[in-house]
């Protein structure tokens, strides 16, 4: 692919009889793309993307440059491009991110940041408390829940942050840069100051301060101001023309965080009659909180279109009263949860409180504690008033706890996320590592737009379209299948690890038939035996006893060499059964039965390695498609093909540890030869220091490092890494003191 016209990668050039791309995409040796032009219009270039490989096509570095950006900084909005480099190295990734324009550059850039560094349950995320920091104040763990393929379905944490305490609506005049009461307005909460009423018009209203007893931490506000006697509160009245709810916020929340809801009130008359709120009114003033999360993703007519009447509307005109309440104004503090889709999910509120003995007023403080969140979605805070007569309101405060989940990623077969119901915490670091744990290569731009692809190493795939870019580099393998497809059109049960061809999800486990349920249909990442060696229980016209062992396979299933061997016979017949015949280092040959075709290049004589694509499976034998597995000692004799391991690894490790790519074992089997060969050159002694050399070697796991004392050289990398590249990449340049 060349150009893509649907996200603005190269131009279109229209003329009176067709459309000609202008192509954009560059690419290098390897089939890998190095440049991405990405147009704003016809003319004018939005940006551009630059990767930079290893000689193996091994990714290092990823440039954005984004042009004419527009970047708000202390509410004024200033035109800049913005460069954006990525680095990789391992499993550690770095970020560098630099502005032309001057004034935005001083106070936003920052250069080779660690974000995060890979561990085998997750990631080790890099904590600062800005963008800016030049190390970070913490290493914190997220843990990657996944399904059957691989996909990254939730991200949880152990880190535990500080309660987000936001700044209470203390609605003062006061406060420099600008007012209290401005800052709250714009940047917090929904406040009309028409509704704001001075101390000395609300008759018997006693002293108290700008806060609740804890941090308001208001940046207009001086400490002496925040802890001043209050001036102002917020006058809501349920009569018609009156303003019934204000305060109004609006904050995105994550299933199992905890939120707190506090405020002052005060009322000095007698309750009188009252005018329920209706939930159209509420949706109306739902969106006009300043930051609203939801806003530009729905408007107020599609919110009240799905709230209609129903859960939202019992929740806001059935109200239980309490025995303190009773007899009191209609007058809440109230919060409401939505789920992802703006549906209501549940609420809660809190009543001011009656009056007592002859009393005409009643000040006090309101708390909704310790309300957890039920679902992924958005919290709803506000204040209301349904009865006919004003109830004062001030020191509204939300108090936002979060808690373990980071993520919640939900996908469409072919690796599309499904956004609707897919969810991600405000603040915090963006997996990208989701479908097959492959990085998305998305919203490189400020305003959200990207390429939308997954680099799977070999090639970058399109989940939009279910296709790849590129062709498969080992397509000559499968001659009949297309090299754009992914997962042979069944991403439910193939995936594939590296942009190479596919392999069927297999070694997590083997069962027979006989000992599943409802004979093993439906079971995801295992092997059923359909018939075992030497069965008995044959259906009519089958073998009895079997000379083999069965195994369900749907037709077009590759099936991979058992170890290192020869192909002594392939049968091909137009007509009857289809097999390959492999001989193993011991002598045994293994026969490979009811099979469509063998793989391109392989013939009689062919030398084939441990993990290496034999063929696909055929649709011949006595009941359903399966591949039939049998086998005979160097004598002839015949034997159990399970009885015997051929090679050096299991079907778990093969898939799991080496991608069902046989050259990852030849090379492992090669790695592991020469480290032999150098441990037994190499003296145990140990060297001036009395530390022991570090030994690294590859094994059936993956490459362990020991003998690594406390106070190497494996701390010094350790600091180097988490210092930033450029500090590691001096250390190493310098020949990396301390490694002896």
């Amino acid at each position: 692919m060349l150009t893509d016209l649907n996200k603005d990668i190269g131009t279109a050039t229209l003329s009176t009889s067709n459309i000609t791309p202008k192509a954009a995409i560059t690419y290098n040796h390897l089939n890998l793309p190095t440049k991405i032009l990405v147009q704003k219009t016809a003319t004018t270039l939005k940006g551009t993307i630059t990767y930079t490989y290893d000689a193996t096509g091994t990714k290092l570095k990823k440039i954005v440059v984004e042009n004419g950006a527009t970047v708000s900084l202390n509410n004024i909005n200033y035109t800049t491009n913005i460069t954006t480099t990525t680095f990789y190295r391992g499993s550690s990734v770095y970020e560098t991110k630099l502005y032309s324009n001057s004034t935005v550059n001083t106070a936003l850039r920052y250069t080779s940041q660690l974000q995060f560094f890979g561990h085998e349950e997750g990631r080790v995320r890099a904590v600062r408390p800005t963008p800016q920091s030049t190390t970070p104040i913490t290493l914190v763990y997220d843990y990657m829940l996944k399904d059957h393929l691989g996909n990254v379905r939730m991200v949880l944490t152990d880190e535990v942050v500080p309660p987000i305490v936001y700044p209470a609506a203390t609605l003062e005049s006061i406060g420099s840069p600008q007012s209290a009461l401005a800052y709250e307005a714009s940047e917090h909460y929904e406040i009309d100051a028409n509704f704001v009423a001075d101390r000395e018009n609300i008759n018997g209203l006693p002293a108290y301060e700008n806060n609740n007893g804890f941090a308001n931490d208001n940046p207009m506000l001086s400490t002496v101001q925040r802890t001043a006697q209050s001036q102002k509160m917020y006058r809501l009245n349920g009569a018609s023309g009156q303003k019934k709810t204000g305060l109004g916020k609006m904050i995105k929340v994550m299933a199992g965080d905890v939120v707190n809801l506090y405020a002052r009130s005060y009322y000095n008359q007698p309750t009188t009659g009252f005018n329920p709120n209706d939930y159209l009114t509420l949706l109306s003033t739902l969106l006009l909180s300043p930051g609203n999360p939801i806003a530009g993703k729905i408007n107020s007519a599609s919110l009240q279109g799905i709230n209609g009447g129903g859960p939202l509307a019992g929740f806001i005109t059935n109200r239980t009263e309490t025995t303190n309440s009773t007899g009191a104004p209609k007058a809440y503090i109230n919060i409401i949860f939505f789920n992802e889709q703006f549906e209501y999910v549940s609420g809660s509120y809190e009543q001011v409180k009656k009056t007592e003995s002859s009393a005409t007023s009643r000040f006090d403080f309101l708390t909704l504690s310790n309300i957890k969140v039920p679902k992924n979605g958005y919290a709803y805070v506000y204040c209301s008033n349904e009865s006919e007569m004003n109830v004062f309101f001030d020191n509204f405060q939300l108090v936002h706890q979060p808690g373990a989940l980071l993520e919640e990623t939900h996908y469409y077969p072919f690796g599309l996320t499904m956004a609707g119901i897919s969810s991600k915490a405000a603040g915090k670091l963006e997996n990208k590592f989701k479908y097959n744990g492959k990085e998305e290569q998305r919203q490189e731009f400020s305003d959200g737009s990207g390429l939308d692809w997954m680099d799977y190493g070999a090639r970058m795939y399109d989940a939009q379209i279910g296709r790849w870019h590129v062709v498969d580099p080992l397509t000559d393998q499968l001659p009949n299948w297309t090299p754009y497809r992914y997962a042979f059109n069944n991403p439910i049960n193939v995936i594939d690890l590296g942009g190479y061809i596919e392999w069927p999800l297999q070694g997590a486990s083997v069962i027979n038939k006989s000992d599943a349920p409802n004979g093993g249909w439906g079971l995801k990442n295992t092997v059923v035996r359909t018939s075992t060696y030497r069965d008995t229980d044959r259906p009519k016209g089958g073998t009895n006893p079997h000379i083999g062992i069965d195994y369900r396979a749907a037709e077009g299933t590759l099936f991979y060499s058992l170890g290192d061997g020869k192909v002594t016979a392939i049968s091909n017949p137009k007509k009857g059964l289809k097999y390959i015949t492999v001989e193993y280092a011991n002598g045994d040959k293994v026969r490979f039965l009811h099979i469509n075709s063998v793989a391109s290049g392989i013939e009689v004589g062919s030398s084939v390695f441990e993990g290496q694509i034999l063929g696909e499976t055929g649709s011949t034998g006595t009941k359903n498609a399966h591949l039939h597995i049998d086998a005979t000692d160097k004598d002839g004799n015949e034997i159990n093909p399970e009885a015997t391991n051929y090679g050096k690894y299991s079907n778990d490790e093969f898939f799991g540890t080496f991608g069902g790519d046989y050259t990852k074992i030849r090379g492992s089997n090669t790695a592991s030869a020469n480290a032999d060969v150098g441990n037994s050159k190499q003296s145990n002694s140990q060297s001036n220091s009395g530390q022991k050399s570090p030994t690294i070697k590859t094994t059936k796991k993956g490459v362990t490092v020991s003998n690594i004392s406390s106070g190497s050289w494996w701390n010094q990398f350790v600091d180097k890494l988490t210092n930033g590249i450029a500090d590691l990449e001096r250390w190493l340049q310098n020949g990396a003191p301390g490694i002896q």
